[in-house]
């Protein structure tokens, strides 16, 4: 919807609050696999490439669970959980006899198998269940990283808040968010049941997803309001509106310092009686 000069996108909301920052497109994070066949005598060091790379991309996911999974446990329960698709027998098996029986590399057997994984996932009629792809993606990501030694770090130099405007966000990337300078997000895929929307939800960061083609319709540095509670993002707001959802930001963030404040007080009556409080949704 265009609304005098501003564009308007809907979504899906999957992490409440109310941002107005400057846009960070993030680049879809592609792969070009330089060589898919290798001679018969080969093989043997590509299998022991794709092996070494397991290692490492293993030893990343750890770091990242030791580093940033003490503060959000979600990332210890999803990251966990991506050790042990990396330690798969089955997908592991199938990876290497691709390299044995087919000489293919490392890279491209691994990007076959992980290709065929994610679509069956993707295929799926429940939602939960077909979200998950979005792992596999992004092990596939750190598999293929490791392989090809590519190692983006774009996010890790910004110097200002901003909001990150993307086709799609991995887990792992969503984990690593540095949250004092990535204050939301907005992507074309996604919904409320993926990983990146959980810990979205977990880290506090306001966002939208499910926007479908909002990466192509923002450039760096437009000014956006991403309003993750009703699932609303604005392109290029007009001043009034810049100075009403400014307001709001300030005021979500006003309530939720409050709630952190009360998150540390003892489970108590006044007169001193300990309670347990559970919540069940």
């Amino acid at each position: 919807t265009v609304v005098f000069g501003m564009e308007i996108k809907r979504g899906i909301p999957v992490s409440p609050g109310v941002v107005v920052r400057e846009a960070f497109v993030l680049d879809s994070e592609s792969f070009r696999i330089p060589q898919r066949f290798v001679s018969p005598d080969q093989v043997d060091s590509e299998v022991d490439r794709f092996r070494k790379a397991k290692g490492l991309a293993a030893q990343d996911i750890s770091a990242l669970m030791e580093e940033r999974g003490g503060h959000i446990e979600e990332i210890v329960h999803i990251f966990s959980g991506h050790l042990a698709i990396l330690d798969d027998p089955r997908l592991n098996g199938e990876i290497e006899e691709s390299i044995r029986d087919r000489n293919f590399t490392a890279e491209y057997a691994v990007s076959q198998s992980f290709r065929r994984t994610i679509n069956l996932f993707r295929s799926m009629s429940d939602d939960y269940f077909s979200q998950r792809f979005t792992d596999f993606g992004d092990i596939e990501r750190r598999l293929l990283s490791r392989l090809l030694d590519e190692r983006r770090e774009e996010l890790a130099n910004l110097t200002r808040q901003v909001v990150i405007i993307a086709r799609d966000l991995t887990p792992s990337q969503t984990a690593e968010l540095d949250a004092n300078k990535v204050v939301s997000f907005a992507t074309d895929a996604g919904g409320k049941t993926s990983h990146t929307a959980i810990l979205a939800r977990t880290m506090g960061i306001p966002a939208v997803v499910g926007l479908e083609t909002i990466s192509a319709e923002v450039s760096g540095g437009d000014l956006v309001v991403i309003d993750g509670t009703e699932g609303r993002i604005i392109i290029d707001p007009d001043p009034v509106t810049v100075e009403r959802y400014r307001c709001r930001e300030e005021a979500f963030r006003r309530e939720r310092f409050e709630l952190n404040v009360l998150r540390n007080l003892p489970i108590e009556t006044r007169d001193g009686h300990p309670l347990v409080l559970l919540a069940n949704m």
